[in-house]
């Protein structure tokens, strides 16, 4: 995953690399030519920096949220084998308890999740799933 980071690093920099060239030579060019439009002066390292700064900042945001992301689907399913596995605890406690419905139930939702996840679909059945299994755990 850290190979992975450093390899996105490295290509947002050399995304970024060409586009600062462009910037500074074409400034040089205006200045060669004496049409300058607005002097480099410390306002215009002030905004150049503060521009910098900001989308770095973006940036870095975005690729937290990317790693986030990453996690999430193994986060979901352990949260989903824990509640099986409670599930299956409390059917061995009590005997008159069926966990078949419970487990069903477990076992569509994270179809439909994945599914929704895959295609970019909207969520509405996720969420009437949820909404179904909280019907189980209530019990």
């Amino acid at each position: 995953m850290k190979k992975i980071d450093k390899c996105i690093k490295w290509q947002i920099f050399l995304k970024i690399l060409p586009l600062t060239g462009l910037f500074l030579l074409s400034k040089y060019e205006i200045h060669l030519v004496n049409i300058e439009i607005w002097s480099f002066d410390l306002l215009g390292a002030f905004l150049l920096g503060a521009t910098t700064f900001l989308i770095a900042f973006a940036l870095n945001n975005t690729i937290a949220d990317y790693r986030y992301s990453e996690s999430l689907p193994l986060e979901v399913s352990n949260i989903l084998e824990s509640i099986n596995d409670t599930n299956l605890l409390v059917a061995i406690l009590h005997s008159e308890y069926n966990s078949q419905p419970l487990k069903n139930a477990l076992i569509i939702f994270g179809k439909e999740l994945l599914e929704a996840l895959e295609t970019n679909m909207p969520l509405e059945s996720v969420i009437n799933n949820i909404n179904f299994l909280n019907h189980f755990l209530l019990i």
